[in-house]
């Protein structure tokens, strides 16, 4: 695997990450989802795609959240256990382990990022589930929770994996999906919600706001970003390979925003698994 996760409460984030620290691990960067630490003497000798010989990452979560695509979604309630023990804990179920699968999916298409990796995992995971699993998505629904970005992913699930989601189970988050979200989710294909989408959209996931404000907010953040969001653009441009041979990772935002204006931008971590993959067959 390219890194490790690791999800700790608040509390005790700080000791963890010092005890990373003690492990010959760094802090190589921060985000408003995760704390990324990398080893002292990290080593990547496969820049595409995964390696045993790659150094591997630890990422420190304090929740399981993630943008949609303004307001931050929390499921952490669903997943951290009830009583913790020291070490590693399990999931409390297949349906809180199906939860955190769902809400990663749902932050992945929002922002065409979505790997087919994914939708085989909860294929696999749902062919284990019970009805009592499956009754923790229907009746946390139904008890406030609001899961009404689980329904593009189920619905997309259903649709490469037939017979794999309830029908009554769909169609509760079904109904709490709003209609412009619901509409565009049963219309779109893995390809267009996944890595495979070749161009930069200006407004990616606009369709998952879940009102007028949040629309508006969402908008103004990609027009103009904030500081933090710079940094972590900047940083991703100087350590990333895919970044940083192309232009687009380095331009300004006022050049992006005249980009997006006057053509179309092809995605750079496309284009970069894709010259790899033609390379390799050489």
């Amino acid at each position: 695997m390219a890194d490790i996760d690791l999800l700790v409460r608040p509390a005790v984030a700080a000791r963890t990450a010092e005890l990373l620290v003690s492990l010959g691990f760094c802090e190589s960067g921060a985000t408003w989802k995760e704390r990324v630490f990398a080893a002292v003497d990290e080593s990547a000798p496969a820049e595409c795609g995964e390696h045993s010989d790659n150094s591997v990452k630890i990422e420190l979560h304090e929740r399981i959240c993630e943008k949609l695509p303004w307001r931050i979604t929390d499921a952490s309630d669903f997943i951290f256990p009830a009583r913790p023990h020291p070490g590693l804990n399990a999931y409390p179920s297949n349906g809180a382990l199906m939860h955190h699968l769902l809400l990663h999916a749902a932050g992945s298409m929002a922002f065409r990022g979505l790997r087919i990796l994914q939708l085989h995992d909860m294929a696999l995971l749902a062919d284990r589930m019970s009805a009592s699993d499956w009754d923790e998505i229907a009746v946390s629904n139904a008890e406030g929770a609001q899961m009404w970005w689980a329904f593009p992913p189920l619905e997309l699930l259903s649709r490469y994996y037939e017979s794999k989601v309830p029908a009554r189970v769909l169609e509760v988050v079904h109904d709490e999906c709003s209609y412009f979200l619901r509409a565009l989710a049963m219309r779109k294909s893995l390809v267009e919600v996944s890595y495979s989408h070749l161009w930069v959209e200006a407004f990616p996931g606009i369709e998952w706001s879940q009102s007028i404000p949040e629309l508006l907010a969402f908008a103004a953040s990609r027009v103009r970003p904030s500081a933090e969001h710079l940094a972590h653009r900047n940083r991703v441009a100087i350590t990333q390979t895919w970044a940083r041979d192309d232009k687009w990772s380095s331009m300004s935002q006022g050049r992006r925003i005249f980009r997006w204006l006057t053509s179309r931008q092809i995605r750079p971590m496309t284009m970069h698994t894709i010259s790899a993959a033609f390379s390799q067959g050489e």
